[in-house]
C-alpha cells in the first residue's frame, strides 16, 4: 500500500489512505507496519496530532523503523508531549545514525529544532 498511500497523499486523499489501510489493519487482517504509519501520516497531515500519534505508536510497536519513531515525535510536539517527543525523535535519529542516513538524521534535527 506504500506507493498507493503515496500517490493519494500527493493529491491530498487522506480519507481514502485511512480507509484503504484501516481495512489492511483490521484484526482479522495481517499487522504490518507499514499501512500503520500511513494512517499516522495522513492524520499528521489533517493536523489531528491525537490520532497520528496513535497509529504511529501502532506501528512503532509491530515494526521500530526510526521513522516510524520520527512520526510519532513530531505528532508528541504537536501535543505539546515535549519530553515523550524529544524521546522518541531520539531513537528515530540513533537509528538513522546507526544506519548512515544522513538525510534522516537532518529530517529529525530540523524537527528537534523547530
Amino acid at each position: 500500500t506504500g506507493s498507493i498511500s503515496s500517490y493519494l497523499r500527493r493529491r491530498g486523499h487522506y480519507e481514502e489512505i485511512i480507509r484503504l489501510n484501516g481495512e489492511l489493519l483490521a484484526p482479522e487482517s495481517h499487522t504490518l507496519g507499514g499501512p500503520a504509519a500511513w494512517m499516522g501520516q495522513a492524520y499528521l497531515d489533517q493536523e489531528d496530532f491525537r490520532k497520528a500519534g496513535q497509529w504511529y505508536e501502532r506501528a512503532v510497536q509491530i515494526s521500530p523503523e526510526p521513522a516510524n519513531y520520527h512520526g510519532l515525535g513530531l505528532s508528541l510536539m504537536h501535543q505539546e508531549r515535549y519530553d515523550q517527543a524529544k524521546e522518541s525523535l531520539q531513537k528515530a535519529s540513533d537509528a538513522y545514525n546507526e544506519a548512515g542516513d544522513l538525510s534522516g538524521q537532518a529530517a529529525v534535527l530540523s524537527s528537534l529544532a523547530a
